[in-house]
């Protein structure tokens, strides 16, 4: 591989669990780790491993919840900065999934000390996750948009995601 030389500071995606692997070499919990050289990347020195380490997770998360045709199957990204009208409703907007939304119309929910940093990453709307009237204040800000769908993680966030594309047109699948 000519991208990377012995000695670099990498991060990457174990992919031991895949079904088209299924190699232990190529599973994370282990002293050393087999990784395919196009799920490699480099990491710059300012950022510690463990910040490192949690970035191929949530972004093929991201990617497949996102983009992969049996679930939201939403356009991919370009290089073009290219704002799309629909709407995604993200339930956890500061959650590496949130934080991913390649250009769509973002309405979410998170505490309110992440409020500033997901405006800066382009969320529309962002709500407290504390609210008692959360699923409310969503719907009335999504009603006169339309929906591409819903991603969500987590317990309980399936029905409350349920609930607000009921009251929105649009695509109603929630991943």
């Amino acid at each position: 591989m000519e991208r990377l030389k012995h000695g670099d500071r990498v991060g990457g995606h174990a992919v031991g669990m895949d079904e088209r692997s299924n190699k232990s070499s190529e599973g994370a919990f282990q002293t050393f780790t087999v990784l395919r050289d196009n799920l490699v990347s480099p990491i710059p020195e300012s950022l510690p491993y463990e910040n490192a380490c949690v970035i191929p997770l949530g972004l093929s998360t991201a990617a497949r919840g996102l983009f992969v045709k049996n679930h939201l199957n939403l356009q991919l990204p370009t290089t073009s900065v290219q704002q799309r009208t629909d709407v995604l409703l993200i339930w956890g907007g500061s959650t590496s999934v949130g934080c991913s939304a390649a250009g769509y119309e973002v309405t979410t929910k998170a505490s309110p000390q992440n409020h500033s940093y997901l405006k800066k990453l382009s969320v529309s709307l962002v709500f407290d996750y504390k609210s008692p009237t959360v699923v409310q204040d969503i719907v009335k800000a999504m009603k006169a948009k339309r929906s591409v769908g819903a991603f969500t993680i987590g317990v309980g966030s399936l029905g409350s995601c349920i609930d607000v594309l009921d009251l929105c047109a649009g695509k109603k699948f929630v991943a």
